[in-house]
């Protein structure tokens, strides 16, 4: 379920659950809500987790897991619904009428979902196109009617386009780019990602996927962009260092974190002047130098060889 959706969602009325019919069914209601798999039954999902079910039925006592779903009854009230467990899914089965195409079967076993809309007939003469998923938690196949379908306008800040719209009802994977995540969507410095979604049936609600895709991209991004934080000291730019004049063009690539090369520098305390690369390090609030280009080196060696260069030949000041 969208979280827009959901939060519009009104939950289900406690009070109208019928009880007394899942504690026919062996459901310990104080276990439900301290899993917290009560909350989630209230907005409309399935339990999160299988529940140990234990019921008689015309004499015959029954033992199983399922996941729990609530459902209306004509006259208002809820009844537990339950969704038994499979040891094993039953693809090569016809599934509602339908025989699953071996493409069909693949994508359900790496994804969960058939990834088109397949044509039903759960009863004869009864048609319905559907996306069908498989709940990898009770390994059951269920489907939901695309006319029953409800596709949000737009995901975690990002619009979709009629032609994802299209997609993602036909069951296909689509990448959509720049969503915000759920935490970050209020602040100053919003983080984004990108991610491949598919309608799952079985969860009424979205996938997401990552496979061959850049995680770290806006992170990046936002890193070259983000001002010095706290933990980011401060350094002011000399006019002059360690005797050296420094020129505009030297003090505003320094403040642009760039490195410049300064001749004739002389320590205090020596007489013998020296040259050496300088660079801003935000971490410790201080110009740092050194005797090679510790961008080379960053790009030769990596962080090691950096680390290594600024221990031997790094100046404090």
């Amino acid at each position: 379920m969208d979280e827009k959706m959901q939060n519009s969602f009104q939950p289900i009325d406690e009070s109208k659950i019928n009880w007394k019919q899942g504690e026919s069914l062996g459901i310990n209601r104080q276990a439900l809500e301290e899993a917290g798999q009560l909350k989630a039954m209230l907005y409309g999902h399935k339990s999160p987790a299988l529940n140990y079910l234990s019921f008689t039925i015309e004499g015959v006592s029954f033992d199983t897991h399922a996941r729990l779903s609530l459902k209306e009854m004509p006259d208002g009230t809820y009844n537990f619904q339950p969704h038994p467990y499979l040891k094993s899914p039953e693809l090569d089965k016809p599934f509602l009428g339908a025989i699953l195409s071996d493409e069909d079967k693949e994508n359900l076993k790496q994804s969960g979902n058939a990834g088109r809309v397949i044509e039903l007939e759960p009863t004869e003469g009864e048609k319905i196109l559907a996306l069908v998923s498989l709940d990898k938690l009770t390994n059951r196949l269920e489907a939901v009617p695309v006319d029953k379908l409800n596709i949000p306008q737009s995901l975690k800040g990002v619009e979709f386009s009629p032609e994802q719209i299209k997609d993602l009802k036909e069951g296909k994977q689509v990448l959509v780019e720049g969503m915000v995540t759920k935490n970050s969507r209020d602040t100053e410095d919003p983080k984004k990602f990108d991610a491949y979604i598919q309608f799952n049936a079985s969860k009424g609600s979205f996938d997401f996927k990552y496979d061959g895709l850049d995680r770290n991209r806006y992170s990046q991004e936002n890193k070259q962009e983000q001002k010095p934080s706290s933990e980011q000291k401060q350094v002011r730019i000399p006019e002059k260092l360690l005797g050296v004049e420094l020129t505009e063009k030297q003090r505003n690539e320094l403040k642009a974190d760039k490195t410049i090369y300064v001749k004739g520098m002389i320590k205090e305390g020596q007489d013998k002047p020296f040259n050496a690369y300088v660079k801003v390090n935000h971490e410790e609030g201080k110009l740092k130098f050194y005797r090679f280009n510790p961008d080379n080196e960053q790009k030769q060696g990596g962080e090691n060889n950096r680390k290594k260069v600024d221990k031997k030949q790094g100046v404090k000041i």
